[in-house]
């Protein structure tokens, strides 16, 4: 992915079905040399992100994990959990 031009980044959850379920293709990516433009997101939970960290995705699309509606606003105090999962190093 990471050779198409004018490409930043691509958001997935590597599988229609969620991230849970496309673990094996983002790790698949990663190895490939694009985890630095995967975005991970949809159906995104906290215990993909140990893994998704180790793949080298830095990413994260936590979209509805961080409010309870899409016409809600952001829950500051559940993006600050998030931000302490991903800032793990």
């Amino acid at each position: 992915m990471r050779l198409l031009p004018n490409l930043a980044t691509v958001l997935t959850s590597g599988a229609s079905t969620g991230v849970g379920d496309g673990l094996p293709v983002l790790k698949a990516r990663a190895d490939a040399g694009d985890a630095s433009i995967v975005l991970a997101g949809g159906g995104l939970r906290p215990a993909y992100v140990p893994a998704l960290l180790d793949y080298g995705i830095r990413a994260f699309h936590v979209g509805s994990a961080v409010r309870a509606s899409w016409s809600d606003p952001v829950e500051w105090r559940l993006v600050r959990q998030w931000r302490s999962l991903i800032e793990r190093d």
